[in-house]
């Protein structure tokens, strides 16, 4: 039975085929497309971003983020089901705005499309990037974030931080900007920092959360409405 609870006895490498870069691992869209085989659905995947509904946790003058959440399970054996529903929690020390604030969003739409490609991303995640035993409990973000002249599209309101997971992954789906929307990735270890710009479709980042923060910048436009549409995804080994 999903207990919820975190497992955390030993920290797992990142061991997958994806091969290990101290917890951090970055693969281009191509990439990611052969690993999943879903080059066939994500337009029409990608589509479903218009119809995010505003992020009722952001306060602002003109709404600019915009999402769903959802959570899926991946057993031993590397099959993957849809959870219902729940709220989002995140320890206030490892979110400085939104830790403690139970959260529930607009769910996911699990149709067709949607389930085949978020079933293959999160299954080559676990399996082939991570290389994490089942069961692992896996929350899905659709976000949008809108920018543009007048006001600042910023995908991190709450700055610098960890999600508090065990790893975490970023894809990109969709971005049209005029600049910004640059990722940085701290290491705990040492402070030494890594910055990239996801700018294709799938385009990835997978991290240890345990030993990473990280941050994006706000996305820019020049006298014109810019958007970043992405995927994250964080993951969790949780007891049978």
């Amino acid at each position: 039975m999903l207990s919820g609870k975190r497992h955390r006895k030993a920290p797992i490498a990142m061991s997958g085929e994806a091969g290990r870069m101290d917890g951090c691992v970055f693969l281009a869209g191509h990439t990611v497309l052969a690993m999943t085989g879903v080059e066939s659905d994500l337009t029409s995947f990608a589509g479903t971003w218009d119809s995010l509904p505003p992020d009722p946790y952001v306060e602002a003058d003109t709404p600019y983020r915009f999402r769903r959440h959802g959570r899926l399970l991946i057993d031993g054996a590397g099959d993957v089901s849809v959870l219902p529903t729940g709220d989002y929690l995140q320890d206030p020390a490892h979110n400085p705005l939104f830790g403690g604030l139970s959260r529930r969003f607009a769910p996911v739409v699990w149709d067709d499309t949607g389930t085949r490609v978020l079933g293959a991303l999160a299954r080559t995640g676990v399996t082939r990037v991570l290389g994490l035993p089942g069961p692992v409990l896996i929350n899905v973000h659709q976000i949008r974030i809108l920018g543009g002249a007048g006001h600042a599209g910023t995908p991190v309101p709450e700055g610098r931080h960890r999600d508090g997971f065990d790893f975490i992954s970023i894809h990109l789906i969709e971005r049209d900007v005029d600049g910004g929307g640059v990722t940085t990735v701290v290491a705990d270890a040492d402070g030494s920092s890594t910055v990239m710009t996801l700018t294709e479709p799938l385009d990835s980042l997978f991290l240890d959360d345990r030993a990473y923060v990280h941050d994006t910048s706000p996305i820019e436009g020049d006298d014109r409405t810019v958007r970043r549409d992405v995927l994250l995804m964080s993951f969790e080994r949780v007891d049978d």
